[in-house]
Order: structure tokens, then C-alpha cells, then sequence
């Protein structure tokens, strides 16, 4: 009885916020259980709505999927220009790579909709990251090559390899992400180890 009222309070939510809850879920289960282990029934059970509520948005799996990665970038994006940018490129690169951390369950949703669809994306440079996944920090790389503090000799590469460093600890570790001062720790690793890895002006 009593989750029938809230399926039916939820059923009458405005259209704008019963569709941000679909894709929101949506974003959460794909994070947690990829691509592969999200299914229709699976999201109207956790937002809980009807599935015929969610067929009215989307006609199938793969058209939610793909709403659901669009938002997920659109939102990354929005929320990196937000950033501070210090005039140090090692304070600049601490705050990408804890923006990454803060926005773990957005970052590792696109990464894994990019692992289950990646032959659909058109072949990037970058080799085996999705066009822009690793703009920002090439950015970061660069404006720190400019102001001195390091000597970038392969941009892409090394932009790419700090990428996948970060990344990759996302999509093993996630949901169990450390937080508090174990976060703060990962971060300042992170930001030594590619330090270290870059060539020192003399």
C-alpha cells in the first residue's frame, strides 16, 4: 500500500522533474552497474516509476543510454568552467583531478557508456578516449609548460596518460570513494606522481 502511494505521487511530479529523475538514476545505476547490467525495469524500480512512464520518454535502452551520457558530459562541462583558474598550473592541476574525484558518478557513467558503445564513436587522436575527454587537461599541461614549471614534450600523450591515471582508479574504485582527508591524500598523490613524470625546467 504504502509503495503504491509513492508510485503514484511520483507519477503525478511535473514532467520536467520526473525526467531529470529518470536520466539522474539512470546515470547512478550505469556508474554502479554499467551499461550491460541497467535495464528499463531496473530504472523505473529506483526512481520508482511505471516503465511505461520512462518508454514515453525513451523508445528503448540504448535512446536512454545515450540522453543519459549526453547529460552526464553536458554537466562535467558545464561545472569545469566553473573552476577556478590560480595562476599556479600545479594548483590548476589539484583541482582537476579533485573535480574528477567530486564528480565521480558523472565521470565514470560516460566512461563506461564509452567502453560499451566505443565503436560507435568516430576515432580520435587520443587513441582510446572519447573527442574532449582529455581537453582539460591538456589545458592544465600546457598552461604549466607556458608558465615554466614543467616541460611538456608529447602533449597528447602525456595528457592522455594523466587521464587514464585518474580515470582508471575512478572506474575500479568507484562507488567506494574516499572522501575527507583519504580524498585530499589521493589527490596530492596524484598531483606528485605527475609532477615526477614531467621534465623539470633547469
Amino acid at each position: 500500500m504504502f509503495c503504491g502511494i509513492i508510485r503514484s505521487v511520483m507519477l503525478q511530479q511535473p514532467i520536467e522533474d520526473t525526467h531529470e529523475k529518470i536520466l539522474a538514476t539512470t546515470t547512478h545505476l550505469v556508474a554502479v552497474y554499467g551499461c550491460a547490467g541497467v535495464s528499463m525495469r531496473l530504472v523505473g524500480k529506483h526512481v520508482p516509476i511505471a516503465q511505461s512512464v520512462i518508454y514515453h520518454y525513451y523508445a528503448d535502452k540504448d535512446s536512454l543510454l545515450k540522453a543519459m551520457y549526453d547529460r552526464a558530459n553536458r554537466m562535467l562541462g558545464q561545472n569545469r568552467q566553473a573552476l577556478p583558474q590560480p595562476k599556479s598550473a600545479t594548483k590548476r592541476l589539484e583541482n582537476i583531478i579533485r573535480f574528477q574525484i567530486e564528480h565521480a558518478e558523472l565521470v565514470v557513467a560516460v566512461l563506461k557508456y564509452y567502453l560499451q558503445y566505443r565503436e560507435d564513436f568516430a576515432k580520435q587522436e587520443s587513441g582510446t578516449l572519447p573527442e574532449k575527454a582529455i581537453l582539460h587537461v591538456e589545458e592544465v599541461l600546457e598552461y604549466g609548460h607556458q608558465t615554466g614549471e614543467w616541460v611538456i614534450t608529447d602533449l597528447p600523450t602525456q595528457s592522455k596518460i594523466l587521464a587514464h591515471a585518474i580515470n582508471g582508479y575512478l572506474l575500479e574504485y568507484y562507488p567506494h570513494m574516499p572522501t575527507g582527508k583519504s580524498a585530499r591524500t589521493l589527490v596530492n598523490a596524484l598531483v606528485e606522481f605527475t609532477k615526477s613524470a614531467l621534465t623539470p625546467r633547469s
